[in-house]
């Protein structure tokens, strides 16, 4: 987690990882904490670092925005005194974009300032356990009554937190806020997030989970199922689908099927017929070991292709890999166009805390036009989303570095945009609860079980699981 080092004064030297610059004496093997950058309304992106003699701090960092290069601001940091009204924030492990939001909000706000508390740096090393461990101490804290103002609902089920009336409904604070409009933004993503008709958490930008193939292979269709999937494989071969394996293709599925579980009544259906099959097919495409998740490289002949697309720049891939014959199909399920958001962030408000009006203050930042130029997913914004695009066009993109030819077309914009209007899922993840079916299904792919078998364990461990959490 370590992202830079540094020479000091007053210390031999100086480390900081995504959230906190500590200070160390030659051969410690701790750091003392010295500050943290989001309360210094700084981000961690591109830092140098210097010590002064006097003990203050040159810093330079860089805030990102989708439509130009990183820019950059030089700070001179000194003790002093804070006398804002403390807004408490707690995340599992903050995301870049998540800390640079706290930061922003932090160096430009008079009357509020968000404390963040991390369990984890972004991009740490973290076993199941740990996470397990970290969720108990913070549900612990908050069955004490030390409930944060404000929370990053990013690692944490929000099906159970809601359930638990844990989570301020936002839908009255957009509502009663003068300078957010819903027609502004990408209404369906506000939809898709909902639960039971509240919103639960906001975003500021988000990806699409989906899949995508060439028209000669889908033609005709306007989504899929898991036996038209399926047909894909048998026809041309177990390898034919890019980004894919068996455990991440059921991972997806469980982040984004929500019909396997009823969190109202606290029952699930894992050893139902239909999840049966979907893990029989999960066990298909696992056959073949030339299938990574994730990858990048596409130097075989796909038939289809997992991908979660974050800029116009991944559909100008797909565009020229099908050579301009490309068609999104989403997520297999039971007919219809099955696309599904992952959200940039998840930030929430306590149903319990003192200070919504301050919490609002912070949260409501999330949708500004400003800010959602310099997230790295998709904005939700329309004219955000449409100025990050036409920079996509004029190859003025930050994404351009990746990319070799830097320069997206209007085509590929539009298909983004339709892609991002069209998604009515959202991708839900409970990390504890997907550990343990992912470990049951590995012994049906394995060999050491039936799927049937591995189901009816699935089945027996999750409602435990979830009758613990009501």
């Amino acid at each position: 987690a370590t992202a830079g080092l540094y020479g000091g004064v007053n210390k031999d030297f100086y480390r900081f990882d995504s959230s906190v610059l500590y200070g160390y004496a030659a051969g410690a093997q701790e750091g003392s904490p010295v500050f943290n950058w989001s309360d210094m309304g700084l981000g961690t992106s591109e830092v140098h670092l210097g010590e002064c003699t006097d003990g203050r701090f040159v810093v330079l960092a860089a805030s990102s925005n989708q439509t130009e290069v990183l820019s950059y601001e030089m700070a001179v940091l000194t003790k002093g005194a804070d006398e804002r009204e403390i807004l408490s924030m707690v995340s599992l492990s903050a995301t870049p974009g998540l800390v640079q939001a706290v930061s922003d909000f932090n160096k430009t706000n008079d009357r509020y300032k968000v404390e963040l508390t991390e369990y984890f740096p972004y991009a740490q090393n973290v076993t199941d356990e740990e996470w397990d461990n970290a969720i108990i101490n913070l549900n612990t804290r908050i069955i004490s009554g030390d409930m944060p103002d404000i929370l990053d609902m990013s690692h944490l089920s929000v099906q159970i937190y809601q359930s638990k009336g844990l989570l301020e409904d936002l839908y009255p604070y957009m509502e009663h806020d003068p300078e957010i409009r819903k027609e502004d933004y990408f209404e369906n993503v506000f939809e898709a997030i909902s639960l039971d008709g509240k919103l639960p958490y906001l975003t500021d930008g988000a990806a699409i989970s989906t899949m995508l193939a060439g028209e000669d292979i889908v033609a005709g269709n306007d989504g899929w199922t898991i036996q038209e999937l399926e047909k894909v494989l048998d026809t041309y071969g177990a390898n034919s689908i890019n980004n894919l394996s068996g455990a991440s293709f059921l991972k997806i599925m469980l982040q984004t099927d929500g019909s396997f579980i009823d969190w109202n009544l606290g029952k699930c259906s894992f050893d139902s017929p239909e999840f049966v099959k979907m893990l029989e097919f999960a066990g298909k495409i696992q056959e073949s070991s030339q299938n990574s998740f994730g990858g990048t490289e596409m130097s075989e002949s796909y038939a289809a292709a997992y991908e979660t697309v974050l800029s116009v720049y991944h559909i100008t891939r797909y565009r020229n890999y099908y050579n301009g014959n490309l068609r999104f199909l989403g997520l297999p399920g039971g007919g219809g166009e099955y696309h599904v958001i992952k959200p940039e962030v998840k930030v929430g408000i306590s149903s319990s805390s003192s200070r919504k009006e301050g919490a609002w203050e912070f949260v409501r930042t999330l949708l500004t036009e400003e800010h959602q130029m310099s997230c790295m997913m998709l904005p939700i914004h329309k004219r955000a989303f449409d100025k990050i695009t036409q920079a996509a066009v004029d190859g003025k993109s930050v994404w351009t570095w990746i990319y070799e030819d830097g320069k997206a077309t209007k085509e590929d914009v539009e298909l983004t945009k339709q892609l991002l209007n069209s998604a009515a899922y959202v991708e839900n993840d409970n990390q504890t609860l997907e550990s343990l079916i992912l470990e049951e299904a590995r012994e049906y792919f394995s060999g050491a079980r039936s799927a049937l078998e591995a189901a009816e364990r699935i089945q027996s461990r999750a409602s435990l699981y979830i009758n613990e959490q009501m």
